[in-house]
């Protein structure tokens, strides 16, 4: 496991990305622990969403470690 994203819709609060907005905590195996990924990056699922929002795609459920 890498990665956990978690997405959010409010259009007031993020508007400049459509009313959704992201989050990524980075899987360390180590700890077995997650933590913010630290780029801060929160629009980063907006550009992979946006292509595919007629299926309404997003990602896959979280799977069991």
């Amino acid at each position: 496991m890498q990665d956990v994203f978690f997405i959010e819709k409010d259009s007031k609060r993020f508007p400049d990305t459509k009313g959704w907005a992201y989050a990524v905590f980075d899987y360390d195996r180590a700890s077995d622990r997650f933590s913010p990924n630290k780029t801060g990056t929160i629009d980063c699922g907006f550009a992979c969403h946006t292509p595919v929002k007629a299926k309404d795609d997003i990602f896959t459920a979280y799977g069991k470690r």
